[in-house]
């Protein structure tokens, strides 16, 4: 009922014993007039005082309630004025109160209507569930009750992280369904034209590991010698457990990270192969994996001519792939004499292959230039050099020969002979 309600009984009467006086001018007022307003627990004092009372008469003041002389408080008269007291207020209070003063034959009468309000007071959330701890797919059920006076109108929100979220009005919240993002605590506040009050409620959402995300930085391939982050994160209530581990064929080996990071400083071969990132609660788990591929520096590659840089020809020149072989002679043409990406080259020089090269060593994270000399000597065979000295031999002999028989014949012919 509003505060402006009055019964059309109420307000007739009101008006007819408005402002009556007695032929002799006796007249009565009671304040608050009309009508008044309390709250609860409060106090109010209705006011009665009269005038135009003869001299010398005595003045009587008679208070009831809807007829009834109990009035509720305690009345306290003094001279041309009576007030009633009404503390502590209660809902009993609110009543139609009368004053009706006499003096001599004077009997006005005067009304006034209290009503009790009370601002919205012990909000209580009950819910279905035994526990404010689901899992999802469970549903969720609200109720909110409030005592006020006049009714208070309900509305439910929600607080999450960070907002705040309006939901409805009514005395019931209901979700089919919960998933983990209904996780927050659910308010109801009673509201009416006097006040309003509020409770609240924390609903946890229980799930299984989630959007479990396993990166490593740098991405793509490594390069030996690197620094490389590994990170596991994962979403679920309560907060998954991390595990991280490096697969192995003889036996996986467990990763410990630091801040849910495992750092390698400076990043081996070795390091290369499957890593594993598991996620569990007790609701569930949830494995990803990935693969880190670490690529052999090339600053640590030496190129090796084989035999040696000056060779005699038709042997090999070998060199570590991925490899291109290319020359480049003293008038600056460039050619490229072989080209390797899988295996290791092997070039076959000979007596015209002289000449300055550079070799190029690279792979997908990085390209090394090397350059080298390659003198080849022609190559003799071992019948050529025997041939070669049994020549020589003969023709020194065959030349001693001539020698002292050119002598012997000189000698003779001056007499004398001496070898």
């Amino acid at each position: 009922m509003k505060f402006t309600d009055l019964t059309r009984t109420t307000l007739a009467l009101h008006l007819l014993l408005q402002g009556i006086m007695n032929a002799d001018g006796f007249e009565a007022t009671l304040l608050p007039n009309t009508w008044t307003a309390a709250p609860l627990g409060g106090s109010l004092v209705l006011s009665c005082s009269v005038t135009g009372c003869e001299p010398g008469k005595h003045i009587d003041f008679r208070w009831s309630v809807n007829g009834d002389a109990s009035v509720g408080g305690p009345v306290n008269t003094l001279g041309s004025q009576s007030n009633l007291t009404l503390s502590p207020i209660t809902f009993e209070n609110a009543q139609t109160y009368i004053c009706k003063p006499s003096c001599g034959s004077g009997r006005p009468q005067k009304t006034t209507e209290v009503y009790v309000y009370d601002a919205p007071q012990n909000v209580i959330i009950t819910s279905e569930s035994p526990s404010n701890m689901l899992i999802e797919g469970d549903r969720l059920n609200l109720s909110c009750v409030s005592k006020s006076k006049p009714w208070a109108n309900i509305t439910w929100t929600k607080q999450s992280a960070y907002s705040l979220h309006s939901l409805r009005e009514g005395n019931s919240l209901f979700i089919k369904s919960l998933q983990t993002s209904d996780s927050g605590v659910y308010a109801c506040e009673a509201r009416n034209e006097v006040g309003r009050n509020s409770s609240s409620i924390e609903i946890i959402v229980q799930g299984p590991p989630r959007s479990t995300n396993l990166t490593v930085v740098p991405d793509g391939i490594v390069q030996e010698g690197d620094n490389v982050v590994i990170s596991c994160t994962s979403l679920g209530v309560p907060t998954p457990h991390i595990t991280l581990r490096k697969k192995n064929d003889a036996e996986d080996v467990v990763l410990t990270p630091e801040d849910g990071s495992y750092r390698i400083l400076t990043v081996q071969r070795e390091d290369s192969g499957i890593y594993e990132c598991e996620s569990t609660n007790h609701l569930g788990k949830q494995v990803i994996n990935v693969t880190l591929f670490v690529q052999a520096s090339l600053h640590s590659t030496t190129t090796r001519l084989s035999p040696a840089r000056t060779t005699e020809e038709e042997h090999h020149v070998t060199v570590p792939p991925p490899t291109t072989l290319v020359e480049e002679d003293y008038s600056e043409n460039v050619t490229e004499i072989a080209s390797s990406r899988a295996g290791f080259m092997s070039y076959s020089v000979t007596t015209k292959d002289t000449s300055p090269y550079t070799i190029d060593t690279d792979n997908e994270v990085e390209s090394v230039t090397q350059e080298i000399q390659i003198r080849a000597s022609e190559q003799l065979k071992d019948n050529v050099v025997g041939i070669s000295v049994v020549t020589s031999i003969a023709i020194v002999s065959l030349l001693a020969i001539f020698a002292a028989i050119y002598v012997y014949k000189q000698a003779k012919k001056q007499g004398s002979c001496s070898l």
